[in-house]
């Protein structure tokens, strides 16, 4: 796994002046869209671009290690911590991937009730509600979705249910290009089904980008900052574990989608 140093940003702003840009570096990008995902679109607009560009110099479907990432720490601003959680104890992992789908046929997994045929191997559940019209978002006739989701993630040495809320929204580029994201987070501490074990914390967040010379294709990125409390478990296992799933949820999807 590579490691991104974050750079400090240092926003400026006089009173009734422009709006402050989008941060440039991967790292910084990262947290950049959990914090202003309810943010202006023009912004948005140009954190995608840049993410985008800065992911198209990557060897998408390249070794794991190569586009896989420590990405900053996030101090949370958008919801309180779990209670007992100390947010400095994240474990941040953040990985890009290229699907062999347009962004039109991606969105089109968001709408199954069952999500497991297109999330890693490890969620043995993962049951979607509906809170808003789907429909009215994969047809791009409505800008947000949200949706809950109860999972489950199993490993060999434990399993840890959970529940997500999530909302999407769709962006468009200033090129023409579509892009949509989610944001989603744990709102408490979930006890696992072994004695001892917690899933601490999980701010989640992914991304979708036309790719910008073929646009059959669609870049991707998932980004978790997330910690357990397993006893034997190491932070780097930890995050490991979060590195494989990333990667498999990238492939499943692709398989699901080739077989439609």
């Amino acid at each position: 796994m590579r490691t991104l140093l974050p750079l400090l940003i240092l926003l400026i702003l006089l009173p009734g002046c422009v709006r402050p840009e989008a941060p440039t570096d991967l790292g910084d990008l990262a947290v950049f869209f959990f914090d202003q995902a309810e943010g202006d679109d023009a912004l948005l607009a140009e954190g995608f671009t840049n993410f985008g560009d800065l992911l198209a110099d990557l060897d998408l479907t390249g070794p794991r290690g190569d586009r896989t990432f420590e990405t900053p720490r996030y101090e949370p601003t958008v919801t309180p911590v779990p209670d007992g959680v100390r947010w400095e104890n994240q474990n941040p992992v953040g990985g890009a991937g290229l699907s062999a789908f347009s962004i039109l046929d991606n969105v089109t997994t968001v709408r199954l009730v069952d999500q497991r045929p297109v999330q890693s191997e490890s969620s043995v559940r993962y049951d979607r509600e509906f809170v808003t019209d789907v429909e009215c978002f994969v047809a791009r006739e409505c800008d947000t979705l949200e949706v809950r989701n109860a999972i489950t993630k199993e490993s060999a040495i434990s399993s840890l249910p959970y529940d997500l809320p999530m909302v999407y929204r769709w962006i468009e580029l200033a090129d023409g290009r579509l892009a949509y994201f989610i944001r989603g987070w744990m709102h408490e501490r979930s006890p696992g089904a072994e004695d001892g074990h917690w899933f601490d914390q999980n701010y989640h967040s992914e991304l979708w980008i036309e790719h910008p010379e073929n646009p059959s294709e669609t870049i991707r990125w998932i980004n978790v900052w997330s910690s357990v409390t397993i006893p034997g478990v190491t932070d780097d296992f930890a995050a490991s574990q979060v590195e494989l799933a990333i990667d498999d949820a990238f492939q499943r999807a692709d398989e699901w989608l080739g077989e439609q």
